[in-house]
């Protein structure tokens, strides 16, 4: 039997027992991510409808619900996804199809170390997320989606030209691919790039693209919209824009409620800087005093760090 045509077989029946478990499991994993259920009141023939595959999706989508509320939640559930995704069955799903699951695991677990601040940590997984994709089944989705994970980390370990090439390089394919929602991260994080390199009058004009696809449906994903904004309102400030900064961020207050306790410290850090710009040097010092104690106490240091140098700015 030819060697690819095997694998190509294998590949399908995989797939085939893939779509099979999320079906079964597709009505418990809605109540489950809802709020309905929890996990810990499930019956025996409940837990066991979930094995395998939609476990793992489960709780690597539960890690990344954490992002902006709970950093050492969301790295401490990626973890446990990578070591679920290490015991599938190989037997159920095939090789190929399991090293994806792996591949997506480890690129998850390095996301939530990024939002946690521990960039070397990130990186060894991210490396471990393309060594398990290259034994995978070639997906291009899957490709795009630890490309995406990988550009985040090197905008935040400041590796600035090469962050926004690989999100030029995965923007057109997320439109292609008719995948609005990471198409507009992917245009955020570009827009982050360009605040980053002191281009914020570029930043601002895909910001306002990344807007354009979110706005008009009211259906948009509000975490994402507020994602938008902040980024809108934080490249205004930096392109000296108090006042639309300001007025932007006053239309927005509300999406900050109930967004995670991280998204508080962001407000809290934005209204600091652009008060600073506006010469209101009290507010500006007790904001940004604030944010960078909340900063430091969930041992964020980057950010705790550029609230101090602010400050500096605005004391002196």
């Amino acid at each position: 039997m030819d060697e690819s045509a095997s694998g190509d077989r294998s590949v399908l029946r995989g797939l085939l027992a893939l779509e099979r478990d999320r079906a079964m499991a597709s009505s418990l994993v809605a109540s489950l991510q809802a709020g309905e259920r929890r996990f810990v009141d499930l019956t025996e023939e409940e837990r066991k409808s979930l094995e395998g595959a939609p476990l793992v999706e489960l709780v690597m989508q539960t890690s990344f619900g954490f992002r902006y509320s709970d950093p050492a939640k969301m790295v401490a559930l990626a973890k446990t996804a990578r070591v679920l995704a290490d015991h599938l069955s190989v037997k159920r799903y095939g090789r190929r199809i399991v090293a994806d699951f792996r591949a997506r695991a480890w690129a998850e677990l390095g996301n939530a170390y990024r939002v946690g601040d521990n960039f070397d940590a990130a990186g060894a997984a991210l490396r471990c997320a393309v060594a398990c994709a290259r034994s995978g089944t070639g997906s291009p989705k899957l490709a795009a989606y630890i490309l995406h994970r990988w550009s985040v980390y090197l905008r935040a370990s400041r590796v600035l030209p090469e962050s926004a090439e690989i999100f030029k390089l995965i923007i057109p394919y997320f439109w292609q691919a008719g995948d609005r929602e990471s198409l507009v991260s992917a245009l955020i994080g570009l827009g982050l790039v360009y605040e980053e390199e002191s281009e914020p009058e570029q930043a601002v004009v895909v910001l306002l693209q990344a807007l354009r696809l979110l706005i008009p449906d009211p259906g948009s994903p509000r975490l994402l919209l507020l994602s938008g904004m902040h980024s809108l309102a934080l490249n205004l400030a930096s392109a000296g824009e108090f006042l639309s900064a300001w007025a932007i961020l006053q239309k927005t207050r509300r999406l900050y409620r109930r967004s995670g306790k991280l998204n508080q410290y962001r407000l809290c850090w934005l209204e600091g800087k652009i008060a600073a710009g506006l010469g209101r040097t009290g507010l500006a010092e007790a904001k940004l005093n604030t944010a960078r104690l909340a900063f430091r106490r969930i041992n964020l240091n980057f950010m705790s760090a550029l609230a101090s140098a602010r400050g500096a700015c605005c004391s002196g």
